[in-house]
């Protein structure tokens, strides 16, 4: 029997609208076939790197996914100034045989196409996977183009909903995760526009178990 898999959904959008936020949401995502450059179309994101998780998880069996971006990729493999990080990793997941799917730089579309192409076919589903993205949707300091926070929910949900379809048994926890302090403080008058996510979490993983 496969084991049950919980999710644990962390958000790097610090704040979303609230009020009418969910109802917007959807009713953008109903009335628009999402398109390559939406946060919730698959962006081609092909990369050395990608095919080695590829070939790690066709080949090996791992209880804990961490899906994300470079807050995940730092966690023991960038290496530079985030070497330390590998005494982190070594300690906390090494020993929960755990697999860093985090790719630095990478928006929702870009996790979403990576997820779509191989980094969940897993031989043995993992008893945990683990998602933090959006962060990048919404840094207008390092990209050209961002979403809106609807656009970064819709993002958000098309990820929560493919690790769904491809893993049947699923528990889906959410969790909040703000940004670090300097971000906050250097955030541009986009970052400031939305507000806390937790309205969004009961939208995300609908019909499943959240966290207190």
């Amino acid at each position: 029997m496969v084991p049950t898999t919980k999710l644990i959904l962390i958000t790097s959008v610090s704040y979303l609208f609230i009020g009418s936020l969910v109802l917007k949401a959807e009713v953008i995502n109903n009335n628009q076939a999402p398109k390559l450059g939406d946060a919730d179309y698959p962006r081609p994101s092909p990369s050395a790197r990608h095919d080695q998780k590829v070939k790690a998880i066709s080949e090996q069996n791992y209880e804990v996914a961490l899906i994300g971006d470079s807050i995940t990729h730092t966690l023991g493999e960038l290496g530079g100034k985030y070497d330390p990080m590998k005494k982190v990793w070594s300690k906390h997941f090494d020993p929960i045989n755990a697999i860093n799917l985090g790719h630095n730089g990478y928006r929702t579309e870009q996790i979403l196409w990576n997820l779509q192409n191989g980094e969940l076919n897993f031989k043995k589903s993992p008893k945990v996977a683990m998602l933090l993205i959006g962060t990048n949707n919404s840094d207008d300091r390092r990209f050209k183009s961002v979403h809106t926070a609807e656009q970064i929910f819709s993002g958000t949900k098309a990820i929560v909903q493919t690790i769904q379809n491809v893993i049947q048994k699923l528990r889906s926890w959410y969790l909040e995760f703000f940004l670090e302090v300097e971000t906050i403080r250097k955030a541009s008058a986009h970052q400031h526009s939305i507000r806390r996510p937790s309205v969004l979490r009961p939208v995300v993983v609908q019909g499943h178990l959240p966290v207190n």
